[in-house]
């Protein structure tokens, strides 16, 4: 307030804070699950009651795997494949987010669905549907056989049949992983291992024990009993 010559007081400014903190903060984004070779745009909005403010460029992002994901002004940008967890904060208010980002040749085998068989697999929480090869994983003297091509390209992997040696070849990031059908025996980087179940052709597929391949890719390989289905990450 300031007084003038006549003794009068008149307001010079007036603030009004509507809610400084908000009710909420919220990730909106288009999928749910993102291809690698696009950029996802997203944008985070404080909740004010009825109110939505867009925040996006304001909102303070905390650390993430940097080498995978690379996040500008509401674009995110995929390195590699992989399952991302992100804390977006606001005014004291977070929101926690996880992000899964699949190569463009995951998308033919991936489903948000549990499919109707005995045995599923999950890559970064995503259920690996295998009815476009016709050939689904099954357990062998307790053992779980998958076809490999379908998950090792979801994870990432160039999977490719070498018919002069009758063997897989799967390439990971400099790991090299070559698997002979009807052997128990593979090859890490020439170097020689042993599976702990032959490889196998079923159905013109060649069918491997699941946790041999993910781990010698430095994979997490989990067993959910309740839901029958192995999880990998």
């Amino acid at each position: 307030l300031k007084t003038d010559a006549s003794g009068e007081y008149k307001i010079l400014n007036l603030y009004i804070n509507y809610k400084e903190t908000p009710d909420s903060i919220e990730f909106e984004s288009s999928n749910k699950v993102y291809n690698t070779a696009t950029k996802a745009d997203f944008n985070v909005y404080a909740i004010y009651g009825n109110k939505k403010v867009n925040i996006t460029k304001d909102v303070l992002l905390y650390p993430y795997k940097h080498e995978g994901i690379s996040i500008y002004e509401g674009t995110m940008t995929f390195k590699k494949p992989g399952s991302y967890s992100l804390t977006f904060e606001f005014q004291g208010l977070q929101q926690k987010v996880s992000i899964t980002a699949l190569n463009s040749n995951a998308f033919e085998f991936i489903t948000s669905k549990k499919p109707d068989n005995p045995v599923n697999v999950k890559v970064y929480d995503q259920y690996i549907n295998f009815s476009s090869i016709n050939q689904w994983p099954f357990i062998e003297n307790g053992r779980t056989m998958v076809p490999l091509r379908a998950v090792f390209e979801v994870l990432n992997c160039n999977v490719n049949w070498d018919t002069e040696i009758n063997s897989a070849v799967v390439e990971y990031e400099g790991t090299k992983i070559v698997i002979p059908a009807d052997s128990n025996i593979a090859y890490i980087n020439g170097e020689e291992s042993t599976l702990d179940a032959p490889a196998k052709l079923v159905n013109n597929r060649i069918m491997v024990p699941l946790r041999f391949i993910s781990e010698a890719i430095d994979k997490t390989v989990l067993w959910d009993d309740k839901d029958k289905t192995v999880l990998i990450y």
